[in-house]
């Protein structure tokens, strides 16, 4: 899981996430982007639940975590350092890669 977390969350990806934010931006007055973005969206989704499903039946997550609900906070983590991003004052990459991680290990594994 930190390997995860490291690779979505880490300096190597910042660009990409300030192009996904302000792409979703760009969704709210550009109906058929929005249209291909919820699509692609929806893709990324499942892909990431299936992770979380094989995960699962490796008994490495508890079997009662809901996989869909678990892909959208692994997104939402990811989507929301962007804040961090951009911030003045930027919080340590390791404290950020150690909430991440202990948060995974310590409420949904197994």
């Amino acid at each position: 899981m930190r390997q995860i977390v490291d690779l979505t969350s880490g300096p190597q990806t910042v660009n990409f996430r300030l192009a996904r934010a302000q792409i979703i931006g760009m969704c709210s007055s550009n109906l058929a982007l929005r249209k291909r973005v919820a699509e692609e969206q929806s893709r990324l989704s499942k892909a990431i639940e299936a992770l979380l499903g094989e995960a699962q039946a490796r008994s490495w997550l508890r079997p009662d975590l809901n996989v869909a609900a678990a892909a959208l906070l692994v997104q939402a983590y990811t989507f929301g350092k962007v804040i961090d991003d951009i911030a003045l004052e930027p919080i340590d990459g390791a404290a950020w890669l150690d909430l991440i991680s202990n948060l995974f290990e310590s409420f949904f594994a197994s």
